[in-house]
C-alpha cells in the first residue's frame, strides 16, 4: 500500500482572512480503492459544516460551501477525476478529458460513504474510500491533488490546497497534482 501525509495551506489572497485552522490528512492507494482522510484542527466553531444527512446523494455545486476535494489522474494522462465530498455526506465524482474540458459525471465509481467525526470542538475529520478499480488498474500509479473549500459561519470562503501554482485559486491546475502514489497489486485492505 502506498500512503502519503499532506498539509494544505490557504491561497495567498485568502491568508489574512483565512480561519485560524490547520488542515492535514493522509491519502493511501490500495488495490481497489483510494482512502483519504482530512483533519481540521483549530477554531472549528468558526467554520460552517452542513449537518450529516440520513440520505447522502450525488449533488452538483458542492464547492459553493465547505467541500473536501480530491483530484486523481494516471501518470502522464490528460484526463482526470474530481471527487467532491460534503460534510453532509453528499458527494459527486466528475471526469474531465483535459484541463477543465469534457466535464461529466463519472458513473462507474460507486457512491463513497463519507464518515465524519466532529465530537471534539477543535478537531474535525472527514474520511472515505473511493473504489476506483472499475476505472483504474490496481497496479497503475497515479498523481493526486488535494484541496478544500472552507466556508466560515459568516459566509467567507477560503481555498486550501497542497500548492497554489496560479494567480487565482485553481484546484485543476496541472501543477497541483504533486502527490504521487504507486499502484498496488496485493489483495489487502486499506
Amino acid at each position: 500500500m502506498s500512503r502519503q501525509l499532506f498539509t494544505l495551506r490557504p491561497f495567498q489572497g485568502d491568508a489574512e482572512d483565512a480561519p485560524d485552522i490547520q488542515i492535514t490528512g493522509s491519502i493511501a492507494r490500495g488495490p481497489e480503492a483510494v482512502a483519504i482522510n482530512y483533519q481540521i484542527t483549530g477554531k472549528c466553531a468558526a467554520l460552517y459544516f452542513p449537518k450529516m444527512t440520513g440520505v447522502p446523494e450525488r449533488r452538483d455545486f458542492l464547492w459553493k460551501t465547505t467541500c473536501f476535494e480530491l483530484f486523481i489522474k494516471e501518470a502522464d494522462a490528460e484526463g482526470y477525476l474530481e471527487i467532491n465530498l460534503s460534510p453532509a455526506g453528499h458527494w459527486n465524482i466528475y471526469r474531465f478529458d483535459g484541463y477543465r474540458t469534457g466535464m461529466r459525471e463519472e458513473l462507474r465509481v460507486a457512491a463513497p460513504a463519507v464518515q465524519v467525526d466532529d465530537r471534539k470542538p477543535d478537531i474535525w475529520t472527514i474520511s472515505t474510500e473511493i473504489h476506483i478499480n472499475n476505472i483504474m488498474a490496481a497496479g497503475q500509479p497515479f498523481q493526486a491533488a488535494v484541496s478544500v473549500v472552507v466556508k466560515t459561519v459568516t459566509g467567507h470562503l477560503s481555498y486550501w490546497a497542497l500548492t497554489h501554482p496560479g494567480v487565482e485559486p485553481d484546484f485543476h491546475h496541472r501543477d497541483s497534482f504533486v502527490i504521487k502514489l504507486q499502484g498496488s497489486s496485493s489483495c489487502g485492505q486499506l
